[in-house]
């Protein structure tokens, strides 16, 4: 909290907040918790930023204290997202669903990776899907970048996705296009 602290004059003059991302901060439920409700009893507002991929417990522990949720949304397909991730998106979305009804404001993000989720068919399920999840009217388009190679290097991993380029203007476009058909609310994010 001493380091928030630091930064309270600039939260309230810009209108901003303390954001808990990761990783996956569900997976540390209990510091997250409580984290958040520190700040928000020092009149400081709070996000979660998270893939969703938790328990219900966890979220019910957390979401009380969080006054934004932004939600990572990959894949539709829960094979593919699957495959392309190692688990299966069913708890997400379940999940998802469960944010809407406690009324949390949300806003989707979704990375648009090429050759994994930007093919017209993806984003059209994704956006059919979030239409079909009350309230759910805003996603932001976060265009694919590599800058995680360095971190991997340091940790001495292999970054299986280091030859992906980011989406061409012309791909993150169409995307829009196509999610704000459904009228939804999209913002590219480069």
């Amino acid at each position: 909290m001493e380091e928030i602290r630091k930064d309270i004059q600039y939260y309230r003059e810009s209108g901003g907040g303390m954001t808990v991302s990761g990783g996956e901060p569900l997976l540390q439920v209990d510091f997250v918790m409580e984290l958040l409700k520190r700040c928000q009893e020092e009149g400081i507002h709070t996000c979660l930023e998270t893939c969703g991929y938790a328990s219900r417990e966890s979220l019910g522990k957390v979401l009380p204290y969080a006054m934004l949720v932004l939600y990572d949304m990959k894949h539709i397909d829960p094979v593919v997202h699957r495959r392309l991730t190692g688990f299966s998106n069913k708890i997400i979305i379940r999940n998802l669903k469960f944010i809407v009804s406690m009324g949390i404001p949300l806003i989707i993000r979704m990375p648009l990776i090429p050759g994994f989720n930007d093919s017209d068919e993806v984003i059209t399920g994704i956006a059919r899907a979030i239409t079909s999840i009350n309230k759910l009217k805003e996603i932001e388009l976060l265009s694919y970048h590599n800058y995680g190679t360095g971190k991997y290097k340091m940790l001495d991993r292999h970054y299986k996705l280091e030859k992906l380029q980011r989406p061409e203007d012309a791909k993150l476009k169409r995307a829009k296009e196509i999610i704000d058909s459904f009228g939804i609310n999209c913002e590219i994010i480069k």
